[in-house]
């Protein structure tokens, strides 16, 4: 395996709190804080200053036509809380800063260009930085948040409604028609927290899902991770260019 560090160093054997293998596998895998990574046909690409993250992507043959060679398989890891693993999309979307334009890349010219993160960010969360300004997001693994510029459920509803489909609900807690705003559709009531994106992050809380977005305000669980309180309204979005979004870290 070649690394392609920022700065010049070994292999390296750890990243953040996981721990880095080398072993004759066919691709990428974790186990608890351990991953394993190809020693062979695979190299590895730092991705910020303390090795704490990674990019690992299958080498391109010595020999190879770009017309004919097929998209390099692709994942990151390393360690956001806890350690993770996710696989990336083999070939990523990538959008025009100022256009509409939509481009296929590798992801070696990603990690060239320093444009990583923003690759995975979701596009509603970009969107939404570059109205009110980056530093409200927060994020619990791949689910980004940022608070939507209405904060009253009974007005943000009604102008949700007015542009796309909208199923409100709530986590073990009724309509009260003496508290809750008259503007607010009577929500469906759940007893067990809502699966975002169907993948292993819980919400417990006020949920509306809006088209193929999801708006919540509560408490966000997952395995792996640390409870992400929102005490505002936010739009809730996955991250970009994953293989298997409901299989991610």
């Amino acid at each position: 395996m070649k690394v392609f560090l920022k700065q010049d160093g070994d292999l390296p054997s750890v990243a953040g709190l996981a721990k880095l293998k080398y072993a004759n596998v066919k691709e990428p895998a974790r186990k608890e804080g351990v991953i394993t990574l190809p020693e062979n046909g695979w190299n590895i690409y730092q991705l910020n200053n303390n090795f704490s993250q990674f990019l690992v992507l299958k080498a391109m043959p010595e020999e190879h036509d770009f017309r004919d060679t097929p998209p390099r398989k692709a994942w990151f890891g390393g360690t956001d809380e806890r350690p993770f693993l996710v696989e990336l999309q083999d070939v990523c979307t990538l959008r025009s800063d100022d256009k509409e334009d939509i481009d296929e890349g590798d992801w070696v010219k990603v990690w060239q260009s320093g444009r990583f993160y923003e690759t995975i960010k979701p596009e509603i969360i970009s969107e939404y930085e570059k109205r009110f300004g980056k530093d409200q997001t927060v994020r619990q693994g791949d689910m980004f948040c940022y608070p939507m510029p209405i904060q009253d459920w009974g007005k943000l509803l009604c102008v949700l409604e007015s542009v796309k489909s909208l199923h409100f609900m709530r986590y073990g807690k009724g309509y009260n028609k003496e508290t809750d705003s008259k503007l607010d559709p009577y929500p469906t009531i759940i007893d067990e927290p809502e699966s975002l994106y169907e993948t292993r992050h819980r919400f417990y809380g006020e949920l509306a899902i809006w088209g193929e977005y999801v708006i919540g305000k509560g408490i966000i669980k997952a395995p792996d991770h640390n409870d992400l309180l929102l005490s505002d309204i936010c739009i809730i979005a996955q991250t970009e260019n994953l293989n298997n979004p409901k299989k991610a870290d």
